[in-house]
């Protein structure tokens, strides 16, 4: 179904609706579920699910030594919760790309780092990441990708 046809329904149940809103409510929708299926059928293939590789990023976008604590993993993540965090470390510690352990000076807080394999992973699989999603705009050239930054720049807190 198009995007004119959804908004025609939503004006024909409702005819105070702004056709604008309704417009680009359907355009979000339709292309986060397009985005959402890119990032999930890139992790299926490489045994992951969505969160885990955020947190495998997250690490490796922190750079060398790829370690955070775990608070601030936590902050930099979308996990929920931080028993989500501790699920997704020991199955990725499970995979062997993760370690963690206790810091050395602060006892209570925990340290996570990517393995050598997490780091190869890393390295290997984020610029084949990046390429699955650079072909949701493959139909634009560079102008119109400049604005849909600067617009996205204007929405997004």
């Amino acid at each position: 179904m198009s995007i004119e046809e959804v908004t025609e329904q939503w004006l024909s149940v409702d005819k105070k609706l702004n056709r604008d809103t309704v417009e680009l409510a359907t355009f979000f929708v339709r292309f986060g579920s397009l985005l959402s299926d890119v990032r999930n059928n890139f992790c299926k293939e490489y045994g992951l699910n969505v969160s885990e590789f955020d947190v495998l990023a997250t690490l490796f976008r922190s750079k060398s030594p790829f370690e955070l604590t775990a608070k601030e993993l936590k902050e930099r993540t979308l996990l929920p919760s931080s028993g989500a965090l501790s699920n997704r470390i020991d199955r990725l510690d499970t995979k062997g790309l993760v370690t963690r352990r206790h810091d050395y000076v602060d006892k209570r807080s925990v340290i996570i780092s990517l393995t050598n394999d997490g780091i190869e992973f890393m390295s290997n699989a984020s610029p084949k990441f990046f390429d699955e999603i650079g072909k949701l705009f493959k139909g634009l050239n560079e102008t119109q990708i400049s604005q849909l930054k600067l617009i996205f720049d204007q929405l997004l807190p």
